[in-house]
């Protein structure tokens, strides 16, 4: 274009400008909708029962146009920013429970607004749930502004990290919240993290308490806490995270950045050169990574600054990781030291009053007297009982009956194999006859000597006889009484050998019980005779049974590893359903106690104990 027709057109420089400047701007805007975008599906994926949210964004205390929003398909967001809306207004985080929605009108949903401000920018998360517990929307609140630290801090990472940072940043935090657990998250990063930034090593540690603790070493997949590399690494990493600085062994530090562990790493435990940058969260360093390239190549300033923008957001996206997989355990702590707060006991004189009365109330309580019961395993015996044994070393012929049967007085229950005997029982009869017909003889020739041999020899014969029979006659098992058979079965055992002695079966009389209490020996001083108490059957656990004790046998019996009392008793009431051999649990009135004593009486003898062992 000539001098001439710039001058004719003099805005047209301007015009460029301005456009040049708006099309930056409008580049900026699209990569902050793009970073808020991908951190709502993060957030979305790790709160379950999420059905759809928004983040908008805040300036000059207005809500401006939605920043990103998931599913990327919704369009019914008309909802989202009124509640946006309302929380902007009262600057507080909004709830509204049980909300219906059209696409889903017979399941009640939560609305939940959590505003997000710091120094990078003032944001509106909205998320429609699943309808849920008081606790658990807190702990739902709790967990987006753990990720909103990140999300407040979206302006620096927007306008300080380059294009490529921001998307290896955006993609290793992905690839971290899509792992199983808090443990792969760090390998998935540590392993990244090596390609990205082309280390020959990296180490991902997180801070426990005052020390932090090595997390995960890239292409490393289990290692011992207890060896000299990690905890040299380790001690480098807390250096970095205590002094808040980066250290790089490549640049000459300062004379005030302690470097000590990092050269003591270097020097017995590696040749290469090493680079700690701790991460951040609120502000507060959480953990290092810990980068280590061969020493002919060394960390770069470039090459620092790259890694420092691309772990920008790592703090925040591990400890939220961490934070929604505690255990139980830990979760309850927290809950109970958050309760327990100063900041949450009441300020004014009357709230005061209020809690020491309640607290004096609570503390009372302790001293009510209540029932004291003592609780057993209870079993049912018969009070007649008898054992059937093998009367002889034999084979299992035959079994009618097998435990759970009732029988009756003389019914055969089992039969032993007697085809032994009865041959041996034929001899002994051919010899009786031969005997016979010589006594005949003998009697006929009036021999009295040879008479009188021969009648003892019949006589032993006989005896034998007698003898086969009882055999024969105890071959075959058969009940004493009536009753039912408590043991003993048999059927899969046909043909097998038994020896003499061996208990076959058990007979219980179904007339009568007797009732069989196992007391620990921590709680059989409270227990005497015609104490009241009552029993639930495992067989019959919707009816109770009332019982009185009757007798403490003064003998302790092993039971599990721990010592137990027998206490017999009886059911105040019999019942057809109940059978020998059927176990419950029995509590026994032993008196009253203070409520605080039945809770702490065990562990107040034990520690009582445990003194007098050792002297004090």
């Amino acid at each position: 274009m000539s001098q001439a027709q710039l001058q004719e057109h003099p805005q047209t420089n301007g015009d460029t400008e301005r456009i040049s400047g708006a099309s930056k701007d409008d580049g900026r805007n699209e990569q902050r909708r793009a970073v808020a975008k991908a951190w709502l599906g993060w957030q979305c994926k790790m709160v379950a029962g999420v059905l759809r949210g928004a983040v908008f964004a805040v300036s000059d205390n207005r809500l401006e146009k939605i920043l990103g929003h998931w599913p990327e398909n919704d369009s019914k967001l008309s909802a989202l920013s009124i509640f946006a809306s309302e929380s902007l207004e009262a600057g507080k985080v909004v709830v509204k429970a049980a909300q219906k929605s059209g696409k889903s009108a017979e399941q009640a949903q939560d609305h939940i607004a959590i505003p997000v401000s710091n120094d990078g920018g003032d944001y509106i998360v909205v998320m429609q749930i699943v309808s849920r517990s008081q606790s658990q929307q807190e702990a739902v609140v709790q967990l987006v502004q753990w990720g909103g630290i990140w999300l407040g801090s979206l302006e620096n990472v927007v306008s300080d990290i380059s294009g490529s940072a921001s998307a290896v940043s955006i993609q290793l935090a992905e690839q971290a919240l899509s792992q199983k657990d808090f443990y792969a998250a760090c390998l998935e990063a540590a392993n990244r993290l090596a390609v990205d930034l082309q280390c020959e090593r990296v180490s991902v540690g997180l801070k426990h308490g005052a020390s932090i603790r090595l997390q995960a070493i890239s292409q490393v997949a289990d290692f011992d806490d207890r060896r000299a590399l990690v905890l040299a690494i380790e001690a480098a990493m807390e250096e970095a995270a205590e002094q808040e600085t980066i250290i790089n062994t490549t640049d000459s530090q300062s004379d005030l950045v302690l470097t000590r562990a990092h050269n003591e790493l270097e020097s017995a435990h590696t040749s290469l050169c090493t680079c700690t940058i701790p991460l951040y969260c609120n502000n507060q360093p959480v953990g290092a990574v810990l980068l280590e390239r061969s020493a002919d190549e060394g960390f770069a300033a470039d090459a620092v600054s790259h890694a420092i923008k691309i772990l920008a957001p790592m703090g925040p996206v591990l400890q939220l990781i961490r934070q929604e997989q505690r255990s139980f355990t830990v979760r309850l702590r927290e809950s109970v030291r958050s309760t327990l707060s100063p900041d949450k006991l009441p300020k004014t004189r009357n709230g005061k009053i209020i809690a020491a009365l309640a607290g004096l109330g609570l503390l009372g309580i302790l001293f009510v007297p209540v029932p004291y019961n003592v609780a057993a395993q209870a079993s049912i015996e018969g009070s007649d009982k008898q054992v059937l044994v093998a009367p002889q070393a034999g084979y299992i012929k035959s079994a009618s009956a097998r435990a759970g049967d009732k029988v009756v007085a003389g019914q055969v229950i089992a039969t032993l194999e007697d085809s032994d005997l009865q041959i041996e029982r034929e001899k002994w009869l051919g010899e009786l006859e031969k005997l016979d017909t010589t006594l005949a003889r003998a009697l006929s020739l009036r021999d009295r000597s040879e008479l009188g041999v021969l009648q003892a020899k019949k006589a032993q014969v006989e005896a034998e006889l007698a003898l086969i029979d009882g055999k024969i006659n105890r071959a075959r098992l058969v009940a004493p009484f009536d009753g039912v058979l408590v043991s003993g079965d048999l059927n899969q055992s046909l043909g097998a050998p038994v020896d003499v002695g061996e208990v076959l079966f058990e007979v219980a009389s179904m007339e009568s019980y007797r009732l069989i209490l196992e007391i620990d020996e921590h709680d059989v001083a409270g227990v005497e005779p015609e104490q009241k108490g009552v029993l639930r059957f495992s067989a019959l656990p919707g009816s109770k049974h009332a019982l009185t004790t009757k007798n403490i046998v003064p003998v302790a019996l092993t039971r599990e590893r721990r010592s137990v009392f027998s206490v017999e008793a009886e059911l105040d009431e019999q019942s057809d359903k109940l059978r020998p051999g059927m176990r419950g649990v029995a509590k026994v009135r032993v008196g009253e106690k203070p409520l605080g004593w039945i809770w702490s009486h065990r562990l107040v003898a034990k520690i009582r104990l445990w003194l007098w062992k050792t002297g004090l």
